[in-house]
């Protein structure tokens, strides 16, 4: 039986997952807690790219138009929700797991949860770049 709770932040009804919290706000509780791990690293190890430290968000890139990789972080999320399993044949295998995007990003698709899916390395070639109908 699931149970249901409200939000103590966002007052948002939520099946109890153990968190305490929504998705939405235990992610964001969570995404706080890495910004701040990574401000307290780089003002104990500055960068060494430029003479100022770097901000938050930079990664150094030989193409400015290169596409982002999926946070370690998410990717643990991702197949946590999903289950380990393949979300078209159902597949178990862990080493046939990979990440694919609903929404291609060369067809404007982002790296956020909701646009992300577990599939097994055939249903994801299989899949190609389709959008899903609808």
């Amino acid at each position: 039986m699931t149970r249901f709770k409200d939000c103590p932040k966002c007052g948002k009804k939520f099946e109890d997952s153990g968190w305490g919290l929504c998705d939405h706000c235990y992610y964001k509780q969570e995404i706080k807690k890495e910004k701040k791990y990574y401000r307290e690293y780089f003002k104990k190890n500055p960068c060494k790219h430029h003479t100022m430290d770097c901000p938050l968000d930079y990664v150094p890139s030989q193409n400015a138009n290169a596409r982002k990789p999926i946070s370690p972080l998410t990717q643990k999320r991702l197949f946590q929700r999903d289950g380990f399993i393949c979300k078209h044949c159902g597949c178990t295998d862990v080493e046939q797991l990979s990440i694919d995007h609903i929404i291609p990003v060369s067809a404007g698709g982002t790296n956020d949860l909701e646009n992300l899916q577990v599939l097994c390395r055939k249903c994801n070639s299989s899949k190609g770049r389709k959008c899903p109908v609808g």
